[in-house]
């Protein structure tokens, strides 16, 4: 059965009675309340697509595990809220899953609340007048509220990382209430504790991820936990869920306990770590005891092959997470996580087959504690290294072993440092003549002699980078660490049709596909595997559906980011090369500019997130010392050289990979601020998005206030961050107006076909931004027409005005003006002005029958401006001057005309209608005015006119009974503009 429409007629007196009652009750039970505000403004921001997926997810889990489903009612009365929330809305079952929840459990209040909210939303009062007594009632019972905070803690972890804090807080609450009431011996009561703190244990690791407790605690509440305070609740909780019994949430703890102590130990020094598992079991043991005990949930096999993915280092490995992860998926097709780690167990698998150099990211690993050994450059295992003539001492690695006579007799370097008159910035380094100074200034080292090893240089070179003459550059020694640009390599395929390769990309795209192809990181995944088959083309697509998307999170940025930087640098750099041969290094390709921007905003993710975009920091550095390499003298600048000083600083004064953001963010705050002020007063199109990157940088390490100059306030940096932000928005919309064209049509199609509710504005915004750019009539399909535009414009005009019809004559401007930039090929006049968009009105005489009505339409509801044409008391032609000729400029100056005539020949025609009707003929038969759109007013006034008069070559608007439309009925007015519209820009038949 199709799902009732929602009544239009609405019962204003019981509807503010139940209302009444049911604030109420909310005011003695707030919590929720606030959960149906807060529904759709978690991580996801889209309820719609919030709603399609939980539905999807919730529907399957009843009918795989209905006991689980329904242990407690959170999940039922869940999805009960998405039925009736979605659009449109699932009425018939939204109301069978309430009916199934109350006949289980009649007293349930979040149930009960449900109902209401159901039949309110519908506009059907007497069920809730029936429910109300009851649902104020059954709070009174401590375990009845005491479960409806409980159900309310399970669903706000489903709504993100924002509400995790507000999630602990109502679990913790209703636990200590259930706890304290006698009835904790009751079975039913007792499963349920132990549901809700498995919960709660998911909800506490959940914040232990990197970064979750300092975003997302609020410390007023309660002062922040270390890791080991948060293991600790962790293991006690788990310790009872054991008690418990149940298989499943049995061996979920023992998952959630090894993960936990993975994060612990990833986040506290060896030496400090003071927690320890029970019966000192290792990680590896914790998801052993789970697979045990429940071999068959869908939950534990998930995360146990997601455990042997990560640590596995060989073939056999991956195997064995394979297996745990394919019955997984067969016994719950739904499992997106699943799929997603099943297509990176076969891409590791490829790699290790194939021989790739990012195979040793497994096979070259020794995993302890979950973490990876990284590989160690020990010069000592290698060919003694001499330092080459053409380079400065100052540009020898750190501890790098080396012949003490290669110290002191490296001859001058002739290819040193690059150097140029035109660097005038700050200055980078020693020249290769200082050399002689260098070694008398620093001391000389000691060395200790081994029996087959070369000598080792037992002190530091110092200062970490060189700083001399401001004419010079600095070479660059070090580079990113070998696992990381491991980790972000896409190899080429020896074989694009491995069979492993394939299986990856297929379960990429399962798992892109449960999430309705939303999913950053799917997509980002998905993408690598293209650019392993060569194929750029497809994996851009994905890589730019991705970064198009407003569904990921800073982790989700930093990742894609510098995928997409990589991608475009290699790019650039293959152009650059069959244009320039083997010298091309693609710093002179005029996209050089946006692949900076990629691995700034990769960089900016980082600072967010709890991933460290590594290698964006090295790229990014490169570019600009290609760019001061290879830069003339002119185009050289004073942002190029103190960006990459900051950089090549940064980079050189961080002893770890890991600590090169915090190292920039915590000691480089004058530098960031310089380059801040140098990005905004140049102002160009790339500096904008890099002045937004250095200030956000500046502002997640709390430096806004810091680093002032004399002449600075906090009320000019002020101003000054609201203009990057002003200038950065500028950019965004620039860039979606210019470059994609295509894409944005796209979007108003797809929106203006769904149809939803907030699919209106939507399709209204992105053709805003069409007609900005002066591309609606562009990247047109095969089948389209400019009379099926114009048809779509009104369509979306009329569909924004349902749905916000306090903005109707705002909305009715800008569609006529994009009717005329549409329809018109002269809308733009040779000067490059735009040529004047009124609209003329031809009648005998202000008093002719429906003028009134035509002006008020015009002026008042679409809000368009008209020139009023009229034989007789015409106010916008001088008195006297009435003449053809002047009504003819008149028309020949407007973009349309509106025709109205109280009769159109016959014998009741007078003189002056006669003459109109000669003039419209005219016109009509002109070149000059065939641009023009011309229609002619018709009503029950002047029903007698002989319409066949102009042979059926004007459209007709129709004003009905003008006496009887309502000038105070906004929606007659409305539809009045909407079928002016019609009647100038389409056909009739139409």
């Amino acid at each position: 059965m199709p799902p009732k429409k929602r009544p239009t007629n609405r019962d204003t007196t019981q509807d503010e009675f139940v209302k009444s009652e049911l604030k109420k009750i909310a005011d003695r039970f707030p919590f929720r309340d606030e959960f149906d505000r807060d529904l759709g403004n978690g991580d996801s921001r889209n309820l719609a697509a919030l709603c399609a997926r939980s539905i999807a997810y919730l529907e399957n889990y009843r009918e795989r595990d209905s006991t689980r489903f329904y242990l407690d009612l959170s999940r039922s009365n869940y999805v009960t809220v998405l039925y009736y929330t979605c659009d449109p809305p699932r009425w018939e079952e939204a109301a069978a899953q309430n009916r199934e929840s109350l006949e289980r459990e009649p007293e349930n209040f979040n149930a009960l609340w449900c109902r209401c909210q159901l039949y309110l939303r519908q506009m059907v009062y007497r069920p809730v007048r029936d429910t109300l007594p009851l649902l104020g009632s059954v709070l009174e019972d401590p375990v009845v509220a005491a479960t409806a905070k409980a159900e309310l803690g399970v669903l706000y972890a489903d709504l993100g990382p924002a509400f995790y804090q507000r999630s602990r807080l109502f679990l913790e609450e209703a636990i200590r209430e259930m706890e304290s009431v006698q009835r904790v011996d009751d079975e039913v009561v007792r499963l349920r504790l132990v549901k809700w703190k498995f919960d709660l244990v998911r909800t506490y690791n959940r914040l232990m991820n990197k970064g979750s407790i300092r975003t997302y605690w609020d410390p007023s509440l309660e002062p922040s936990p270390s890791h080991a305070d948060m293991f600790n609740r962790i293991r006690i909780l788990v310790e009872y869920i054991q008690s418990g019994g149940d298989p499943g949430f049995c061996g979920a703890g023992w998952v959630e306990l090894g993960d936990a102590y993975k994060k612990y130990e990833e986040n506290v020094p060896e030496g400090l770590r003071t927690e320890v598992l029970p019966a000192q079991r290792t990680i590896d043991d914790c998801f052993e005891t789970a697979i045990r005990i429940a071999p068959d949930d869908v939950y534990v096999l998930e995360r146990c092959g997601r455990h042997w993915r990560q640590r596995a280092s060989d073939v056999e490995g991956f195997e064995k997470a394979i297996q745990l992860l394919e019955k997984c998926v067969r016994m719950d097709d739904l499992r997106d996580v699943a799929f997603h780690h099943l297509g990176l167990a076969h891409r590791s698998v490829w790699l290790v087959k194939e021989g790739h150099a990012e195979a040793r990211l497994h096979t070259n690993a020794v995993k302890k504690g979950g973490k990876k050994k990284s590989k160690k450059k020990n010069c000592q295992n290698q060919n003694k290294i001499r330092i080459n003539s053409c380079r400065s001492v100052a540009e020898i690695p750190e501890n790098c072993p080396q012949d003490v006579s290669t110290l002191s007799s490296s001859p001058a370097c002739d290819d040193g440092p690059v150097a140029g008159p035109h660097l005038t910035g700050r200055s980078f380094c020693r020249s290769s003549s200082d050399n002689a100074s260098l070694l008398n200034a620093v001391p000389v080292p000691t060395f200790r002699k081994m029996n087959s090893s070369p000598a080792t240089i037992s002190q530091t070179l110092e200062p970490r980078y060189p700083k001399t003459t401001p004419s010079e550059v600095p070479r660059h020694y070090r580079r990113p660490d070998y696992y990381d640009n491991l980790r972000a390599g896409n190899p080429l395929a020896k074989d694009p049709k491995h069979q492993d390769l394939l299986s990856a990309r297929k379960y990429f795209q399962t798992a892109n596909a449960i999430r309705q192809g939303k999913s950053p990181r799917y997509l980002i995944d998905l993408a690598r595997t293209y650019l392993s088959t060569d194929d750029s083309g497809t994996a851009r697509e994905l890589l730019l559906r991705a970064a198009n998307s407003t569904d990921y999170n800073s982790n989700d940025g930093a990742y894609l980011f510098e995928q997409l930087g990589l991608m475009e640098e290699k790019q650039v750099e293959s152009q650059s090369t069959r244009v320039h041969g083997e010298n091309g290094d693609g710093v002179d390709h005029p996209d050089v500019e946006d692949v900076k921007n990629l691995f700034r905003r990769a960089i900016r993710y980082s600072a967010e997130g709890r991933e460290r975009s590594k290698v964006a920091f090295y790229h990014l550095r490169d570019i600009l010392y290609r760019q001061i390499r290879d830069c003339s003298p002119a185009s050289s600048s004073e942002v190029l050289q103190e960006e990459h000083l900051l950089l090549y600083t940064t980079i050189q004064d961080a002893k770890k990979a890991l600590e090169i953001l915090e190292t920039m963010k915590n000691s480089k705050t004058e530098m960031l601020w310089n380059l801040v002020r140098l990005f905004h007063e140049r102002n160009r199109r790339e500096d904008r998005e890099a002045a937004f990157t250095y200030l956000a940088l500046l502002a997640d390490a709390e430096k806004l206030k810091e680093n002032m100059a004399e002449d600075e306030s906090i009320h000019y940096r002020t101003e000054q961050v609201i203009e990057i932000g002003e200038a950065r928005t500028r950019e965004i919309l620039e860039t979606m107006k210019n470059s994609k064209t295509e894409m944005l049509w796209n979007l108003v199609r797809l929106f203006h076909e769904r149809n939803r509710r907030e699919d209106r504005e939507a399709a209204f915004t992105y053709l805003a931004l069409l007609a900005d750019a002066e591309k609606l009539k562009e990247n047109m399909a095969e089948d389209e027409s400019i009379h099926y535009r114009t048809e779509q414009v009104i369509e979306i005009g009329e569909a924004r005005t349902r749905v916000n019809p306090g903005r109707t004559k705002e909305t009715l401007s800008k569609i006529y003006a994009w009717l005329v930039a549409l329809n018109n090929d002269s809308a733009t006049e040779e000067n490059g002005k735009r040529a004047p968009r009124k609209i003329c009105i031809l009648a005998p005489s202000s008093a002719t029958p429906g003028t009134e009505t035509v002006e008020r339409v015009l002026s008042d509801v679409i809000g368009v401006e008209y020139v009023r044409a009229y034989l007789e008391d015409s106010p916008d032609i001088p008195a006297g001057t009435v003449t053809h000729e002047a009504i003819e400029e008149v028309v020949r100056e407007s973009t349309a005309a509106i025709v109205n005539l109280q009769t159109m020949g016959g014998d009741e025609a007078n003189e002056g209608e006669l003459i109109m009707q000669t003039m419209v003929r005219n016109f009509l038969n002109h070149p000059d005015y065939h641009p023009k759109r011309i229609c002619q007013v018709v009503s029950m006034r002047n029903a007698r006119v002989p319409l066949g008069c102009f042979d059926d070559t004007l459209n007709r608007w129709d004003l009905g009974d003008d006496n009887q439309t309502d000038v105070e009925d906004p929606k007659d007015q409305t539809d009045l503009a909407f079928s002016l519209l019609r009647a100038l820009f389409l056909t009739e038949s139409n």
